[in-house]
């Protein structure tokens, strides 16, 4: 299995990372820190597994799912959402 490791790290500025392609199977892994200033993350749509968010205020974590009705990029029949 591929791996991917991500670490990203800054203080006072924006985060904005996507991630547009990543094989199916792919171990992506991706720690994101920041202090003072918004991170946003777009994943793969071949992504699957669990991830988590922490925030302190004023910042809320928010995710956007893809549209439920897109079909799985593998042909698995997954369901994206």
């Amino acid at each position: 299995m591929d791996e991917y490791p991500v670490w990203v790290y800054t203080a006072n500025a924006p985060i904005s990372l996507a991630i547009t392609d990543a094989p199916a199977d792919a171990n992506l892994t991706l720690f994101a820190m920041n202090s003072f200033a918004p991170i946003d993350v777009a994943l793969p749509l071949t992504y699957q597994g669990s991830f988590s968010l922490e925030t302190t205020a004023p910042f809320v974590p928010e995710v956007i799912w893809p549209d439920a009705s897109m079909k799985d990029p593998t042909g698995r029949g997954r369901s994206l959402v």
